[in-house]
């Protein structure tokens, strides 16, 4: 077993207000406001209460998963106020954090804010790095809906195609995301490393700067550390590339879900056409230079590199870990972790890992998703929760030549 600290995970943490679904308090919202069916649009950057509304339906109505930035905290409280919340944390290395103690496997978390919430609702035996001086709290705003979701406006009616979470945030820390001076050893006497939470920036010059210094800290890693890279959905997509081209070349696995993956090909792909699911792995491979490629969607993950068949165990365990919170949410156990290993299998993604096995031969290992059933998913850190899973394994049980 790898000890906590020997497992880094960044680069930063949050405190969310999860919303509790309720299509009578969004309606009553839409209508109070004025929202129509010939609003709804992709708003990149939320500027009032109104515009949140607009993009939360938007998105709704399509069934995706995406996150945007917030002018004014205001807007997020006064949004939260008519709806009952949970208050979680949130953040890739805090959430896989959660996940891992599922399995009894602590971590150093590195944050860039902290607060009485943040504190309180770790896991034991978690070990902290932050660059904070001093309490700060910039809540983000989740809002998770279920598949068939009907929301009545004036003039339609929206019904979600699936299950999915948003995400809006304003976050000056994380926006700036320092770095704990600490973070330099910490990284190099690491054996796994993760790097998450770069998708926020709002100044290219600060961005650049971040991604400089992590240059460094990890051209001086050891060569036996395993850094792995989790994507996310960037608020300003240009600066993805920057990032992918400095870091990928670093990187033992560069993980990303089924939306960033799409975007990063410009292409649309049925998650359950092996031929086109081939198509859009081989692409990645082209464009991110990363020893390896880890892709987790809905239906299935794969992981393509040289040393693939390294991660057969991490990447099942991924799944399991994933699978397991859209079922069972925040207060997962281990016992039910382990009950989802019995569960069938999805046949759509049996059929794609037929075609590329003929694709990929041996410089792929993939596994397939559960057959999952519930009234009441959790959307919200699914893929924080994979890499969770991903590390929970790789530290039990680590690859002697790794």
């Amino acid at each position: 077993m790898i000890g906590a600290n020997q497992i880094v995970l960044g680069l930063g943490g949050t405190v969310d207000y999860e919303l509790e679904w309720d299509s009578f308090s969004l309606e009553a919202r839409a209508r109070k406001l004025g929202v129509s069916g010939d609003d709804l649009e992709d708003i990149k950057e939320v500027t009032s209460e109104r515009d949140l509304v607009i993009s939360l339906l938007y998105f709704l109505d399509k069934g995706l998963s995406e996150e945007r930035n917030v002018v004014d905290p205001e807007i997020i409280s006064s949004f939260a106020s008519g709806f009952r919340y949970q208050v979680t944390l949130g953040g890739t290395p805090v959430r896989a954090a959660l996940a891992m103690a599922v399995r009894s496997v602590p971590a150093t978390v590195h944050l860039v804010s902290t607060n009485r919430e943040t504190r309180e609702l770790l896991p034991a035996g978690t070990e902290i790095i932050s660059s904070a001086t001093k309490d700060s709290l910039f809540p983000h705003l989740i809002f998770q809906y279920p598949s068939g979701a009907c929301i009545r406006l004036k003039d339609r009616i929206i019904r979600s195609p699936r299950a999915n979470r948003l995400i809006y945030t304003h976050d000056p820390p994380n926006e700036e995301l320092l770095l704990s001076k600490d973070l330099k050893q910490k990284a190099s006497d690491s054996k796994i490393f993760l790097l998450s939470g770069l998708n926020i920036f709002k100044d290219e010059e600060r961005l650049r700067e971040r991604v400089k210094q992590l240059t460094v800290v990890l051209q001086e890693s050891k060569e036996e550390r395993t850094v792995i890279y989790e994507d996310a959905g960037f608020h300003i997509p240009k600066y993805s590339q920057i990032v992918k081209e400095a870091l990928s070349p670093l990187v033992g696995v560069f993980s990303m879900n089924e939306v960033e993956a799409q975007q990063c090909v410009m292409v649309d792909v049925d998650l359950s056409s092996g031929p086109e699911v081939a198509h859009m792995l081989i692409k990645l491979r082209e464009l991110i230079p990363a020893e390896h490629l880890m892709v987790h969607t809905h239906l299935w993950a794969a992981l393509v590199g040289p040393q693939a068949s390294l991660f057969q165990q991490p990447l099942d365990a991924a799944v399991q870990m994933a699978s397991s919170r859209y079922l069972f949410g925040d207060a997962l156990r281990l016992d039910q972790y382990d009950l989802v290993a019995s569960f069938p299998k999805n046949r759509f993604a049996e059929k794609v890992n037929q075609v590329l096995t003929d694709e990929l031969g041996d410089s792929f290992v993939f596994s397939s998703g559960f057959k999952l059933e519930t009234d009441r998913p959790t959307t919200i850190g699914l893929g924080d929760s994979f890499i969770g899973g991903f590390i929970a394994e790789l530290a039990s049980s680590p690859p002697a030549t790794l």
